[in-house]
C-alpha cells in the first residue's frame, strides 16, 4: 500500500474528519490536532486497513478510538469519582 495517494485521501477526507471530531470534543483546536493525529496514525498502520474495506471507516474508527483513549487520560489525570464522598470546606 505505500503507492496511496495521501495527498488524495486527506483532501476527501479532512472535511468530514474535522466535522466528526468537533462534534466529539466540541472545540476546534482541539478537533484539528485530533484530525492531524488520526491522520499520522493511519500512515504509520496502513499496512493494517483492508483495501476492500472503504479507508473512511477505518480511519474514522482511528480517530475516534484517538479520541476515546484522550478522555480517559483526561478523566485519569483530573476526574473525581463519582463514589468519593465530598468533602466541604470551612467556608
Amino acid at each position: 500500500m505505500a503507492d496511496l495517494d495521501w495527498e488524495a485521501l486527506i483532501d476527501a477526507n479532512a472535511n468530514k474528519a474535522y466535522c466528526f471530531a468537533f462534534g466529539l470534543g466540541g472545540n476546534e483546536n482541539d478537533a484539528k490536532e485530533l484530525v492531524q493525529e488520526a491522520f499520522t496514525r493511519a500512515m504509520d498502520r496502513i499496512d493494517s486497513h483492508d483495501p476492500s474495506l472503504p479507508f473512511e471507516a477505518w480511519f474514522l474508527t482511528i480517530l475516534k478510538h484517538l479520541y476515546l483513549d484522550g478522555t480517559k487520560k483526561y478523566e485519569k489525570r483530573f476526574g473525581q469519582s463519582l463514589d468519593q464522598p465530598i468533602i466541604e470546606s470551612g467556608l
